[in-house]
């Protein structure tokens, strides 16, 4: 199945995953979810873009802060991801992934959350592994929410 519109976007995610929630803004979900099958949990927020007179599907979730992360070391790492990358947003280290929304396939989506669920989970655990604080899990853009 094919997804052509934010608002298609927006009710495939609430029928899939377990909660989701619309900013009264009405451009951006948030989509604390567990992974299907996965185990794994990860609060993500889905958001429309508008990117060069295309309208895009931006994937992301905070990972931790960004000062106890090395440069260079986000760099090699995000070297060898095949999904996702690494970038900064407020001070605190988030991996977020990009989807055209032109012609969506559904499967693409969701194979999309469920490896950022799994990306944003093992960055944190390694950032635990090395004794760093790993806060609560927040949401991109969200202070104090």
């Amino acid at each position: 199945m094919r997804l052509t519109t934010w608002p298609e976007v927006q009710r495939h995610l609430a029928a899939t995953y377990d909660d989701v929630k619309a900013e009264p803004d009405g451009v951006l979900s948030v989509v604390p979810l567990r992974a299907a099958g996965a185990g794994r949990s990860a609060p993500l927020q889905v958001t429309r873009a508008e990117v060069l007179g295309a309208t895009w599907i931006e994937v992301a979730s905070v990972v931790g802060s960004l000062r106890y992360r090395s440069q260079m070391e986000l760099l090699a790492e995000g070297a060898q991801l095949t999904i996702g990358t690494f970038c900064t947003r407020d001070g605190a280290l988030v991996v977020r992934q990009m989807l055209p929304l032109a012609g969506l396939d559904v499967a693409d989506l969701d194979e999309t959350i469920r490896d950022l669920v799994e990306l944003a989970t093992r960055a944190r655990e390694r950032m635990a592994q090395t004794g760093v604080p790993v806060a609560p899990w927040t949401l991109p853009g969200a202070r104090g929410r």
